[in-house]
């Protein structure tokens, strides 16, 4: 969305240079605004972004914004998603997983691993199966 950036903190001549803003989707409430908000000022609302918070700010509730100068893309298409990994192999990508200065920290997930079940059917099996002289009436699980 193109706007006055000035009102987010820069100055005239970086607002020429950024003239639109975008949202990340990360929002801070107080759970007792949220509430009122969403359940009694503006119970039809959808979108935060397009009517919620506008709206309260022209009810006069206190909206900050903070202005995100780093590394960001727009990945809600699989292009845009495909071309953002592509970057990150640059030479000098624009965001770099090894900056000393902002490490990424990370917590290792130890999942249980997928557990499919395979039907009984009725289809003739394939030739590369083994041959059975009795079709096994079992269900027959994969770990």
């Amino acid at each position: 969305m193109q706007c006055d950036t000035t009102i987010l903190g820069l100055d005239a001549e970086r607002a020429k240079e950024m003239p639109y803003i975008a949202s990340m989707g990360i929002y801070v409430f107080n759970a007792k605004a949220m509430e009122q908000v969403l359940q009694d000022d503006f119970p039809e609302a959808n979108d935060f972004g397009g009517e919620i918070i506008p709206m309260a700010a022209q009810k006069g509730m206190k909206v900050v914004a903070h202005l995100y100068d780093g590394y960001w893309e727009d990945i809600g298409t699989v292009d845009a998603f495909f071309h953002a990994n592509l970057e990150c192999n640059d030479p000098n990508p624009k965001f770099s997983f090894y900056d000393r200065n902002a490490p990424i920290y990370t917590q290792s997930r130890f999942c249980r691993r997928a557990r499919c079940k395979i039907a009984k059917s009725s289809a003739p099996r394939s030739a590369t199966a083994a041959p059975s002289s009795k079709p096994s009436s079992k269900t027959s699980w994969l770990v």
